[in-house]
């Protein structure tokens, strides 16, 4: 049997280590006496602080010579909670600094690597050299029959390898 100190302040967290071998140890209507709370409920804290806890009848096969694993006690996770007590006063484990975020290579592809034109795309940069420009900015073409593409003078060019990609995929 462990030592442990016969009369506990309430106060005193208890860490998922040391219930863990208090569990291990004795029975835990035993353990849930000493913390003032019930079995069931040492048993959720058991679970919240993730301590693996003796399986039903572990005392009884015990007392017989049938000895069973005990698990290890896993490590705790980032936000888990590391501390109980009976108030609620809890420790967490610490969260991991976030990672610094990396620079992105830069998507832009070169002209010939481009896949060839649409035959609707084929002949398009002229119109829209000669279209007229709208209110909005936008270039409006005279020809009807042709690529639906909506562009500035400015982005004309880029609209239509983008187009370009597009109708590749």
């Amino acid at each position: 049997m462990v030592d442990y100190p016969s009369t506990r302040k309430d106060e005193t967290p208890v860490s998922r280590e040391q219930l863990y071998k208090e569990v291990w140890a004795e029975p835990m209507t035993t353990v849930a006496l000493r913390y003032k709370v019930s079995s069931s409920f040492l048993a959720r804290v058991c679970t919240w602080l993730n301590v693996p806890r003796p399986e039903r009848g572990y005392w009884a096969k015990l007392a017989v010579g049938k000895v069973s694993k005990q698990p290890p006690l896993p490590e705790a996770e980032p936000g888990d909670e590391l501390e109980w007590n009976r108030y609620g006063h809890a420790r967490r484990a610490k969260l991991p600094l976030p990672k610094s975020p990396r620079k992105k290579k830069s998507k832009r592809r070169d002209r010939s690597e481009l896949p060839e034109r649409h035959p609707l795309l084929q002949g398009a940069q002229q119109y829209f050299d000669e279209a007229r420009e709208t209110s909005n900015g936008y270039l409006r073409p005279s020809k009807r029959l042709m690529v639906d593409v909506i562009a500035s003078k400015q982005t004309c060019s880029r609209a239509l390898d983008v187009a370009r990609i597009v109708s590749a995929l």
